[in-house]
């Protein structure tokens, strides 16, 4: 369970591959919209690599209908905690806070997109505005899911590793429940 949690985690559906796509956006746009729009107006493919191409723009939700609530609540609080309060927007290592920069602009985006920000979205301008670089970013995401990966992993152990991924399901009116036979 906790390597294929970690696995799934490691991937590039709101995964810590996407963190590392979307660094790689940060790295290449910043903080200007108009290079935005040509990134998400024309993706940039990846080099060969063992990945797939993203079916998405890294950092925003394929399957969303409008950003969550986390999603949000992660942007507002990394835009405050990563803005200095003198100057409003900046600190000496960081000249123009990314989070700040996607929550005033986060319409822009979206629309641009036509997808909603994901939290990886919020997560990856984060750990731009950190000064991590897009590996480190990758990696300590992937890191970070560690501790929900093994809760997980601890609570199916009982069931042992060949019921993997098929744990015991309660049935309700199938055929034994019934006391026909199973076909």
């Amino acid at each position: 369970s906790l390597i294929a949690a970690l696995a799934v985690g490691a991937g590039s559906l709101g995964g810590s591959r996407e963190i590392f796509l979307a660094m790689e956006a940060w790295s290449e746009c910043g903080t200007d919209l108009e290079a935005w729009n040509r990134r998400l107006t024309r993706p940039v493919p990846e080099p060969i690599s063992i990945w797939p191409d993203a079916d998405h723009p890294p950092g925003f939700d394929p399957h969303g209908l409008g950003t969550s609530t986390p999603a949000k609540q992660l942007l507002e609080h990394l835009a405050r905690a990563l803005t200095v309060k003198e100057t409003g927007t900046a600190t000496s290592a960081n000249p123009v806070a990314k989070t700040a920069w996607l929550k005033a602009n986060l319409q822009s985006l979206e629309s641009l997109t036509g997808r909603p920000l994901a939290l990886s979205g919020a997560a990856a301008a984060g750990f731009t505005d950190l000064g991590f670089s897009p590996p480190e970013g990758e990696m300590l995401y992937l890191m970070l899911r560690l501790p929900g990966a093994a809760a997980h992993a601890l609570e199916q152990s009982a069931y042992g590793h060949k019921r993997f991924p098929f744990y015991r399901m309660e049935l309700q009116d199938g055929p034994t429940q019934r006391g026909e036979k199973a076909s």
